[in-house]
C-alpha cells in the first residue's frame, strides 16, 4: 500500500473525546484532508498547540505526526486506529478522537 492510500484512511473529521496530561490542550476537532493538511476548527484558541498545518502517517510503529503552532512536527505513537483514534505524546500526553459519523 502506498502512502497515499494508507493516509485516505485516515481523512475525514475527527472529535475528541478524552484527553490526559495534555499541557496545552489539544483541540476539539481534526479535519484530517487528502493533501496531507489538517485544521482545527476554532484556531489557536481551541488548540493551543495544533490549530492547523501539515500531517503525516508512519508506520512501524504507527504513528501521527502533526505539525505545531511553532512549526515543529510533532510525533505522536498511534495505540488503536478504526473508529477511534488513541494517541500519546512523549511527554505522557493522550488524546482519544472518534471518527464524526461513526456513532
Amino acid at each position: 500500500m502506498d502512502d497515499r492510500e494508507w493516509t485516505a484512511e485516515w481523512v475525514g473529521p475527527w472529535a475528541k473525546v478524552s484527553e490526559e496530561g495534555c499541557t496545552p490542550p489539544y483541540p476539539e476537532r481534526l479535519e484530517l484532508m487528502e493533501e496531507g493538511v489538517f485544521d482545527a476548527p476554532g484556531g489557536p484558541e481551541a488548540g493551543a498547540y495544533f490549530h492547523s498545518g501539515d500531517y503525516r502517517v508512519e508506520e512501524d510503529p504507527l504513528r501521527l505526526v502533526l505539525q505545531a503552532a511553532n512549526d515543529a512536527m510533532v510525533t505522536h505513537q498511534v495505540v488503536e486506529k478504526t473508529q477511534e483514534l488513541l494517541v500519546l505524546s512523549r511527554d505522557g500526553c493522550r488524546v482519544q478522537y472518534r471518527r464524526v459519523g461513526s456513532d
